[in-house]
């Protein structure tokens, strides 16, 4: 037998007898913090924190803890609502502004309206794996739009739907009466089971017997048809069963606490912050344009009950505190981050091809992506979808004149279905592309898939110079380079007027603190 040339030897870890397993022994203890806001939140102005420097503990993680609740006409809701839901990424998307400052003067997010709601999504679409569908559902009311189209998706803002299967079966029940009280009952009954959600199985199904008209005894034997109907006569809407799926945590004027990691860059890297650091966070609350969704005209509002943090840290042991700090007494403590950036570009050319220049500020992102958007849902209608997005046919990208791909990356098929919208389907090569940036295609999924992107529409691509993927742990060279984007709607009529294109660009950042906590950003 022989090696490879320039292979080093080695011995199978299943015959490394003595190889123990190390103790972490340097962390003493892990602490969690509640931080209140310095403001009122009742106030139009920013909810404001100062977090206040630990002097043994490091800072691990940030949580905002919201409370809330839907009210309409400036008044509480009694009862649910079948038009009122919320937009995907609820948690984070409530801000419409999230301002972070340490050392009392760095910013270390990007200042811009919406900029926050538009990222903690694209980093949840395409970081997340479908494993943690439930956890971001009831934590962050994180549920991705599904449908066809986007034009389909606002074709109704009617979010649950009556199945007229049981029309028949309960009309049956009621025996000879007359059609008009027949109908009058219907009604009667599917209003009583749309808003009893908060009372027992056994109690609806005896209101509903007897608006039925049914004894005791007949209620006993139609018990279970009648337990299903209860449960199934309300259906989600096939236009988007996401959003039908939210709105049932918000629905009934109930309060809703969610609960949301903050997504910095600095915050969300393997190592924790220095002690003693001094850090601010600023929340301006979005608009309720923006955040619900609903019939065009419709008065809901939001109005936020509680807000604060939960700051957790890491207290280390006496002797490792006193190395950390006279370490980083002589050498700046390095971290190296994946920053986020939303690069919003108007497009005034309603036409098949449409090409925008400059899309990057010279230096070129690790990688990026793409999507088309209505100006009005960008800025927040009440009607509008801000993350249901505008498809295409492909699109090819220009670095100095050179196309990135050998021919525009195109998703195949395209059937026009009129208003500027269009259904796919086959995806081509679009879904491979796409997880190949996200670094998903052999290590995993994400939470876009075949049966949601056409809604989810966005495109990817990688800018290393080896076109590595965003799961990869090295950093590559920066480029700078002249940008081009071309991108083929796919139809040549009815196509939206006054869009963007919205691009999330992930640059590589340093960023030093030294040892009087002064915070240097290294471009």
């Amino acid at each position: 037998m022989a090696k490879f040339m320039n292979s080093r030897e080695s011995i199978s870890s299943s015959l490394m007898l003595w190889n123990d397993r190390p103790t972490q022994v340097s962390i003493e203890e892990t602490y969690d913090l509640k931080v209140w806001p310095i403001t009122s939140i009742l106030n139009e102005g920013p909810i404001n924190f100062n977090i206040p420097p630990q002097a043994k503990g490091l800072l691990s993680d940030i949580y905002i803890i919201t409370k809330l609740k839907i009210q309409k006409d400036g008044a509480d809701i009694d009862g649910r609502e079948r038009d009122l839901t919320v937009i995907n990424n609820f948690a984070n998307s409530i801000w419409g502004q999230v301002d972070i400052q340490v050392d009392d003067r760095v910013d270390i997010a990007q200042s811009m309206k919406n900029a926050y709601a538009y990222q903690t999504y694209f980093n949840h679409s395409i970081n997340s794996e479908s494993s943690r569908e439930d956890y971001l559902l009831y934590n962050e009311l994180f549920k991705m739009d599904s449908g066809k189209t986007k034009q389909m998706e606002e074709s109704s803002r009617e979010f649950w739907i009556w199945d007229h299967s049981y029309d028949s079966i309960i009309r049956t029940l009621m025996g000879e009466i007359p059609e008009e009280d027949k109908d009058e009952k219907l009604e009667k009954i599917k209003e009583y089971i749309w808003n009893s959600n908060k009372t027992t199985p056994s109690v609806a199904v005896t209101i509903v017997a007897s608006t039925i008209g049914l004894n005791d005894a007949k209620k006993d034997e139609h018990y279970d048809r009648l337990l299903k109907i209860i449960d199934d006569g309300w259906q989600p809407s096939r236009v988007n069963p996401g959003a039908s799926e939210r709105s049932k945590h918000i629905n009934g004027g109930r309060s809703t606490t969610l609960v949301s990691k903050l997504q910095c860059p600095l915050f969300t890297t393997s190592k924790c912050l220095p002690n003693n650091m001094k850090i601010r966070l600023s929340l301006t609350k979005n608009e309720n344009e923006f955040v619900l969704l609903a019939k065009e005209g419709s008065n809901y509002s939001i109005l936020i009950e509680d807000c604060y943090l939960e700051v957790t840290y890491y207290k280390p042991r006496e002797a490792i505190l006193e190395l950390l700090e006279e370490r980083i007494q002589r050498d700046p403590a390095p971290y190296f981050i994946s920053k986020p950036e939303i690069i919003v570009k108007p497009l005034t050319n309603a036409s098949q091809i449409i090409r925008v220049t400059d899309v990057f500020h010279d230096t070129l992102p690790a990688y990026a992506f793409f999507c088309l958007q209505k100006s009005s849902d960008f800025e927040g209608r009440i009607s509008g979808n801000p993350f249901a997005f505008i498809p295409f046919k492909k699109f090819q990208f220009y670095l100095n004149g050179t196309p990135y791909f050998k021919d525009p990356l195109e998703v195949s098929t395209v059937t026009d279905l009129g208003g500027g919208d269009h259904e796919y389907e086959a995806f081509g090569d679009y879904m491979r592309q796409l997880y190949k940036t996200a670094g998903k295609d052999l290590q995993g999924d994400c939470l876009i898939n075949s049966d949601n992107f056409n809604i989810n529409f966005m495109v990817g691509i990688s800018f290393g110079a080896d076109r590595s993927s965003l799961s990869e742990n090295h950093l590559n060279l920066q480029e700078k380079a002249s940008t081009y984007l071309e991108i083929d709607m796919g139809i040549k009529e009815d196509i939206p007027h006054d869009m963007v294109l919205i691009t999330y660009g992930v640059f590589n950042r340093q960023i030093t603190i030294d040892g009087n906590r002064k915070v240097k950003i290294i471009e």
